[in-house]
């Protein structure tokens, strides 16, 4: 994905697109459009089972983008379909919990294709001449994904660093989370899958924070360079023998694309581009000279 204002379709094919972390088996896009079609249906159930249930299947789909993140560009691609097919039949219960999942997949991808990426915004755009909260929630999408446009990478490194508490020099504070439910509501198959990510997180089943650093240096890299730019396996294992040292590069990351946001559209990206192919050889002549 380019850093390019206008949407066009020159952009290279993705090379190997795949940040730290992809474990677990790509997803065929069939098994993907089969999860979206069993979304659609919970979505239309009025069973009080499915009822109780309700984005269970979202959440699992959620999962699946995030333990593999190559299979993020598959799901955009068919629920961009499935949000196009339903807003020509005015099928608008689809639309929301759909557009949050969709976006969720875009922020996950390294690289989206322009024709691809023109496709989302546009449809988040029509969403602007809808009443609330559609037009709400499409103001608000469109705004991310111009600002991802030019920046990529911008909301993933965000997403990971307000998750995980990362400490960066960009942004010294650090939030914490408290969620009380109500077990009448929060409860049945909601509590046991969240008591099993909070048991598995405890006892070391999750990625540690610089993992998580590593995950951010690698995404922002490959989506600001692109397949050609950015040998991906190579910096993977870059970044990995580097260890702790990881740190230095993710705080410049972080800075990098927070300096570009705030520059918007100003030289459409050239600057962050250059600085991040700097830091994608520097690292790699690090790892060559030890």
């Amino acid at each position: 994905m380019t850093n390019k204002a206008a949407w066009d379709s020159s952009s290279s094919p993705p090379s190997s697109m795949e940040p730290i972390g992809s474990c677990a088996p790509l997803a065929s896009e069939s098994d993907i459009y089969r999860s979206v079609q069993a979304v659609l249906r919970e979505l239309e159930s009025q069973h009080p089972s499915s009822v109780l249930n309700k984005g269970m299947l979202r959440w699992t789909l959620h999962k699946k983008v995030r333990n593999n993140p190559a299979n993020s560009l598959i799901l955009v691609r068919v629920i961009v379909k499935e949000l196009e097919r339903a807003e020509r039949v005015d099928c608008r219960t689809h639309i929301i919990p759909l557009l949050h999942t969709l976006i969720y997949a875009v922020i996950q991808s390294a690289y989206v294709p322009d024709d691809l990426y023109k496709r989302v915004y546009d449809f988040c755009k029509r969403l602007l001449t809808l009443p609330q909260p559609y037009c709400t929630v499409g103001l608000s999408y469109t705004r991310r994904m111009k600002t991802e446009r030019y920046t990529p990478g911008v909301l993933y490194q965000r997403m990971v660093v307000a998750e995980q508490s990362l400490k960066n020099d960009y942004h010294p504070f650090q939030e914490r989370v408290f969620v009380f439910a109500d077990p009448a509501v929060f409860s049945g198959p909601h509590s046991e899958a969240l008591r099993g990510d909070i048991e598995a997180s405890g006892s070391g089943g999750y990625l540690n924070p610089l993992d998580h650093m590593r995950s951010v240096v690698q995404h922002s890299i490959q989506a600001a360079l692109g397949g050609e730019l950015c040998h991906s396996p190579k910096l993977a294992q870059a970044l990995k023998e580097i260890g702790q040292d990881v740190e230095p590069y993710f705080q410049e990351v972080v800075a990098s694309l927070e300096q570009s946001v705030e520059e918007g559209s100003k030289g459409e990206g050239v600057v962050l581009r250059g600085r991040l192919g700097q830091l994608y050889r520097e690292i790699l002549t690090d790892t060559d000279t030890s």
